[in-house]
């Protein structure tokens, strides 16, 4: 549990700070926590039902977007700003498209 919500205060503070910083990129950052929202909404629900339906232990769903883009992308955004709006795109459709994929596998696994 903390470290789900140390993770998302941090990129939170990280999306912040980066916004404050480079206003022209604010639309996009706020569809970045959009999908990361959405995602982690995804994950945790997911969870819930396969509990639910029997799984014994939290099911974990494995999806494009699995830590390792943060530790990628978000230092990129910090430390490259030319590169910052394509980055920050990169990292909208890399969460909504994990999201989705997640969906579906439930829909999938659990009827």
């Amino acid at each position: 549990m903390l470290d789900i919500t140390f993770d998302r205060i941090v990129e939170l503070s990280v999306i912040i700070g980066v916004a404050a910083k480079y206003p022209q990129v604010q639309f996009w950052l706020l569809l970045l926590t959009a999908g990361i929202v959405f995602s982690m909404t995804v994950f945790l629900t997911v969870g819930a039902l396969s509990e639910k339906k029997g799984v014994k232990s939290f099911y974990y769903q494995a999806g494009l977007a699995e830590r390792t883009e943060g530790f990628i992308l978000f230092p990129i955004m910090m430390l490259f700003p030319a590169w910052l709006l394509i980055t920050t795109k990169i990292f909208v459709f890399v969460e909504i498209f994990t999201a989705i994929q997640r969906m579906w596998e439930a829909k999938r696994k659990l009827g």
